[in-house]
């Protein structure tokens, strides 16, 4: 039987350092911890979770994370913009953050479009799948991360 997936933002960082954190993935973890981030929780690591972020992998022991509710969607993901009645620009991009909004309680994502990481924020209806890339895209890394106190408000 599969688990669910599980989604966990970050909102504080423990007192007492950084014992909670495997040693080779602390520099990373400052930079995207504490903040309102969502990670998918992708497994276990000896006495740690593991942690996704697109491509980038935290592990962690879970402590001072706080369940979200998902919906499938992850960073690096390509997705359609739908135009919800030109409520949005139509388009194709990759989801280039997630970040909880606690007002709302739900996922704000944040899209690239012609490789640049626009500023506003959709929500999971305005999203569609891609299941295919599209033609002339490639696979592209992310630039570096904004610091974590970008995404501390939600």
């Amino acid at each position: 039987m599969r688990c669910p997936v599980q989604y966990v933002v970050c909102p504080w960082w423990p007192e007492g350092g950084d014992a909670w954190v495997h040693p080779d993935d602390a520099a990373m973890a400052r930079q995207m911890i504490p903040g309102w981030r969502v990670f998918r929780v992708a497994g276990k690591e000896g006495p740690y979770r593991v942690l996704r972020y697109g491509t980038r992998v935290l592990r962690v022991q879970p402590t001072m994370w706080v369940p979200v509710r998902g919906n499938g969607l992850e960073v690096g993901q390509w997705v359609q913009i739908r135009s919800r009645l030109g409520k949005n620009r139509p388009g194709v991009g990759r989801i280039g953050e997630m970040v909880w909004n606690r007002r709302d309680r739900t996922i704000d994502y944040m899209v690239y479009r012609q490789d640049m990481l626009g500023r506003r924020k959709y929500r999971a209806e305005d999203l569609g799948r891609v299941e295919r890339m599209p033609s002339g895209k490639t696979a592209y890394a992310f630039p570096p991360l904004p610091h974590s106190a970008d995404f501390r408000h939600g």
